[in-house]
């Protein structure tokens, strides 16, 4: 089985970065520190589509431009499903660029990676200029770092809708409890509270999982969640019961869900943003999700 590269990735931006921050007419000059750049030529396969794919490719053209190379990348939303395939194919792309740090250590143990420590790279300097807890999400249990993150994302970000919430003088809830009945006061006022959009092909089900991910780590803390993670404790540890059951006071309320809960797992998970925006009037006042999903209001009729 081919071997292929997570950690490349970092690699690359901090050259695009450098090439492009250059003074120095001499291409292969990174950043003028006098080393040389060669040219690099593999395909890079990751998750990111849209204008977050579009960035990218913005990123490799100035990239491939400065130095000569030809990287190409190629985008998928559904990231997980094709990666395996190309893997257990004996086609994988040269490096890959996941969004699930966990993901990355399975193809370790099959032999699919190459490690940074194998390709050169100085761990103890990248610790020194990352932190050790940043660089600990590409180790794995053979000691040896297969990834490294670059492009982090904040999640637990509720977004709402600006506009509706001071003509009606709703205030930022504080609590899980404030929020239940914020939602309540918007249904009593003939509007529905929550966007959701579950559908993300292979990954189908994720931005429900980061609701219980979030009320497992809020109710029961940081301990437990490892725990389960790691199949420490099982799938009806009370613990995790509790968490599913906190997330369907919300989700299975009368009138919370736009489209109702019933539907949410066949919209997809961008689409969620759309009646976010909706005109005249929003179709659902907040979405909760990662600070990525910004990239995609732009693409939501009504945004402005």
């Amino acid at each position: 089985m081919k071997r292929f590269r997570w950690a490349m990735i970092l690699f690359v931006f901090a050259l695009v970065s450098a090439a492009c921050s250059s003074d120095s007419t001499d291409t292969t000059d990174a950043a003028g520190g006098g080393e040389e750049v060669a040219a690099a030529d593999f395909t890079l396969f990751g998750a990111p589509t849209g204008v977050e794919g579009q960035a990218l490719e913005g990123f490799l053209d100035a990239y491939n431009s400065e130095t000569g190379s030809n990287v190409v990348y190629t985008g998928s939303d559904d990231f997980e499903a094709p990666l395996r395939i190309r893997v257990d194919g004996g086609d994988p792309p040269a490096v890959a660029f996941t969004p699930q740090p966990a993901s990355i250590c399975p193809f370790a143990d099959e032999g699919a990676l190459v490690s940074l420590e194998d390709m050169g790279f100085d761990i103890a300097q990248m610790e020194a200029n990352h932190s050790k807890f940043w660089m600990d999400l590409g180790l794995c249990d053979d000691g040896e770092h297969y990834g490294v993150p670059w492009f982090p994302n904040f999640k637990s970000i509720v977004f709402y809708h600006e506009p509706t919430f001071t003509a009606n003088g709703y205030e930022i809830p504080e609590t899980w409890d404030d929020m239940i009945a914020l939602s309540q006061q918007i249904v009593d006022d003939g509007m529905t509270p929550w966007c959701f959009g579950f559908e993300s092909g292979g990954a189908t089900g994720w931005a429900g999982t980061d609701w219980l991910e979030d009320i497992v780590v809020r109710e029961s803390g940081g301990q437990t969640y490892a725990d389960w993670f790691n199949h420490d404790i099982p799938f009806n540890d009370p613990a995790i019961v509790s968490a599913f059951d906190k997330f369907g006071e919300l989700f299975f309320a009368a009138g919370f869900v736009f489209v109702g809960a019933e539907n949410v797992a066949g919209v997809y998970f961008a689409d969620a943003t759309i009646p976010l925006f909706q005109k005249p009037e929003p179709g659902c006042l907040m979405l909760k999700q990662g600070s990525f999903i910004a990239n995609f209001f732009v693409d939501a009729p009504g945004y402005e």
